[in-house]
């Protein structure tokens, strides 16, 4: 599974990325900022991509349109450190096409997104 990490914090970047060659995953790249990871995105399609919320250039919103305007298979989890106590963000990123919305402040962070891949690589296998 291909897996694509856009964040301009690599505070929080490098712990995921991290923690998923620490559980096996090969095919790992990132970027930097939305631009990157949206050339990244054509050019490598990724399975899923997490990509934050803020950022400079393009924001994770623009990321995940314009994935979504190329493919409805990718899996995009969008991560923010916003707070999002009554649902709001999370429920625009759903009705713009996210899978799934990651608070930064999550007490296991590493934890969700290793479960959020798990998820993806169940759905990978049913469609294949």
């Amino acid at each position: 599974m291909k897996i694509l990490i856009i964040d301009d914090e690599e505070v929080f970047k490098a712990p995921i990325v991290a923690a998923l060659e620490y559980a096996d995953y090969k095919e790992i790249s990132t970027a930097a900022d939305g631009e990157e990871g949206i050339r990244k995105f054509e050019a490598e399609n990724p399975d899923v991509v997490i990509s934050d919320y803020n950022m400079p250039k393009l924001n994770g919103v623009d990321v995940l349109r314009h994935i979504r305007s190329k493919s409805q298979s990718t899996v995009v989890a969008i991560m923010s450190g916003v707070d999002d106590e009554n649902g709001r963000v999370e429920r625009n990123l759903r009705a713009q096409g996210a899978n799934c919305y990651v608070s930064k402040g999550e007490l296991d962070l590493k934890a969700r997104i290793l479960k959020i891949l798990s998820e993806a690589q169940s759905k990978l296998t049913l469609t294949a």
